[in-house]
């Protein structure tokens, strides 16, 4: 029998509702509460606000493994801003998140 990891189980319902992005930041995570991805302006319906009360999910680089609720969204840079501390600068590195409806750890 095949195994699945848990991290993929939950990838995979979240795109069966309709509410997961996997997505690469466009501009490196500084000291800030913000992320920042041109990527999502094609998934907001040209809305701000549009991610509001969803979750980030940091995959990689300095703030690996951080999940913040998003508190606003603008369409125009396609800017996060998360609830929380400030993240820790990631550089020049390009970190992946992912964005869902639901908690990731829920």
């Amino acid at each position: 029998m095949d195994s699945l990891a848990l991290s993929t189980i939950d990838q995979k319902m979240q795109e069966a509702m309709g509410d997961f992005l996997e997505f690469t930041v466009t501009t490196a995570i500084a000291a800030s509460a913000l992320v920042v991805s041109t990527t999502l302006r094609q998934f907001d319906q040209g809305s701000d606000d549009y991610f509001i009360g969803w979750w980030l999910y940091i995959k990689d680089y300095a703030n690996a493994g951080v999940e913040r609720q998003i508190s606003d969204y603008a369409t125009a840079t396609g800017t996060l801003t998360v609830f929380g501390a400030n993240l820790t600068t990631d550089t020049a590195n390009l970190a992946t998140c992912q964005i869902s409806r639901t908690r990731r750890t829920d």
